[in-house]
């Protein structure tokens, strides 16, 4: 058998200092679960904006192919006078 040896004193401080651990254990666990759920949210975000930002440079090329296809037929049908790089031969 094990026998304590302390006053009651020393006791009731390691029982405080037990329970303060607990508390700050729960603490630390509650901190953790919703830096958790931060995360979860800030990588939801981050797909995203990646797929916006796919949808944006696809968008982007799309235009600049019809802006350039605009122009050749404008400089091929003569409307007006290009000296852009894509008219030169013409």
């Amino acid at each position: 058998m094990y026998k304590l040896i302390g006053d009651v004193g020393t006791v009731l401080t390691v029982s405080a200092t037990v329970t303060n651990l607990q508390q700050k254990l729960e603490g630390l666990q509650t901190a953790n679960t919703l830096m958790k759920e931060d995360i979860r949210i800030a990588k939801s975000n981050i797909v995203q904006l990646q797929q916006e930002n796919l949808n944006l440079r696809r968008d982007k090329e799309t235009l600049l192919d019809e802006h350039h296809r605009q122009m050749q037929v404008g400089c091929i049908s003569g409307f007006f006078f290009c000296n852009t790089p894509h008219c030169s031969g013409l």
